[in-house]
């Protein structure tokens, strides 16, 4: 491979990349599977290395590299909070609980920082593509003393489906209870 197939495939994957994160941050819309996204940010970051060994000599090579070293480090300097958040998303550390409950949709237990909770998400399949439509970082409530602890839910059922909202049963701590979770319209 050339140096300019290599910085225009570099080029594409960081526009993907890019394209991935607005998507998911303002949209809430990604590219389908929870491993998809994780295996772009790792191609996009091995060609980084790459793309930065074969044009060191230049100096828009070093300025980047620069630029990205000081990323990681302003990154680290609160506390490592934004770090340990890039961390856990990228290698897949911050998912606790992952089930498709329908053919649709696939209930997903996340937890991306280490001083917040968990978040429960509903992620509805559309194709290569796939949306957000609804989350929470509630507890299941079992009645009005009891809950169920998201990170401790160990299986969740499809119950039924409404235009706006979704129920479904969550097992946990040997109790199961029903939470309607709303979808984001």
């Amino acid at each position: 491979m050339s140096k300019k197939q290599a910085l225009m495939a570099y080029i594409i994957i960081s526009l993907l990349l890019i394209a991935n994160v607005i998507g998911d941050s303002i949209y809430k819309l990604s590219i389908a599977g929870y491993w998809s996204d994780r295996i772009l940010f790792w191609m996009w970051f091995f060609s980084t290395i790459y793309i930065i060994k074969i044009f060191w000599k230049k100096v828009l090579t070093k300025i980047y590299f620069g630029l990205l070293i000081t990323g990681i480090i302003l990154s680290i300097l609160p506390m490592m909070i934004p770090f340990f958040a890039i961390v856990l998303s990228t290698t897949g550390g911050g998912l606790h609980f992952k089930k498709q409950i329908t053919p649709e949709y696939r209930l997903q237990i996340v937890g991306y920082g280490v001083m917040g909770r968990p978040l429960m998400e509903l992620v509805e399949n559309r194709g290569l593509i796939e949306k957000r439509v609804a989350n929470t970082n509630q507890h299941v409530a079992i009645n009005d003393s009891t809950r169920i602890a998201i990170w401790s839910i160990q299986d969740a059922k499809f119950i039924s489906e409404t235009d706006s909202s979704m129920t479904i049963q969550f097992s946990g701590d040997n109790v199961t209870s029903k939470m309607t979770l709303l979808k984001n319209n």
